[in-house]
């Protein structure tokens, strides 16, 4: 009987997980669409995503069209290096025609380079006080952009602007949106940190959370912060 009870409560905790993941990706769905048109409309953008900095530092990537993006930075999170992380920004924006090069960023940018990743355009995205926002745009080629492309971004970062707060609208997106970060971040830093592949990431954190009876957010949260903490 104990048995049964035991596994009609792992199942219950299981359910509730792929609830929690069903949520999560789906409440992203209009803010991922919104970036996967920045690539078709900014020349010489190969990825793109969206990052948040809270106003306690953490890091979240809750859009991108590659997982080169959120590896990026989450190599920010474990470095403590990287545009996301700058205390202040001079100006609406930040251009680097080739990482390779840049000494801004003297850990962040060798990392992000063996990613794939060579020119680089962010644009910040007006938002509250307690939170920084920014549209980031990566171009695998070093002076990948076009003469247009920093005005084309501008310009984008309106109808990114116009995708959040249309999925604001929808019931739960904040907590969805904010599960979605952890998760991916969480897979960023196992994979960077242990070379563990996504998949396998994001197995192994359904696996912890049921076992350590944690909320599967609170569980990503765990890894995010033990690969801050090992910096």
């Amino acid at each position: 009987m104990e048995v049964h009870a035991l596994d009609r409560t792992r199942r219950e905790r299981e359910d509730r997980i792929g609830r929690e993941l069903s949520i999560q990706f789906s409440g992203a769905q209009i803010l991922r669409r919104a970036v996967m048109g920045a690539v078709e409309s900014v020349e010489g953008c190969d990825y793109a995503g969206v990052s948040l900095r809270s106003h306690h530092g953490e890091v979240q990537t809750p859009a991108w069209t590659s997982p080169a993006v959120w590896m990026a930075d989450a190599m920010q999170v474990t470095l403590g290096d990287g545009p996301s992380l700058e205390p202040m920004w001079i100006g609406d924006y930040v251009t680097v025609d080739d990482l390779s090069t840049n000494r801004r960023w003297g850990q962040w940018a060798p990392s992000v380079v063996t990613l794939g990743l060579r020119s680089l355009i962010s644009v910040r995205l007006p938002g509250g006080s307690q939170t920084f926002a920014a549209l980031n745009l990566y171009s695998a080629r070093a002076r990948g952009f076009g003469l247009t492309s920093l005005d084309e971004a501008c310009s984008y970062a309106v109808e990114v602007l116009d995708a959040i707060q249309a999925a604001g609208r929808g019931t739960g997106f904040e907590t969805a949106m904010a599960t979605q970060s952890l998760v991916s971040m969480a897979q960023g830093v196992m994979r960077y940190r242990y070379g563990v592949e996504v998949s396998r990431a994001l197995s192994l954190l359904q696996t912890y959370s049921v076992k350590s009876h944690v909320k599967f957010q609170d569980a990503a949260r765990e890894f995010v912060n033990a690969g801050r903490c090992a910096r």
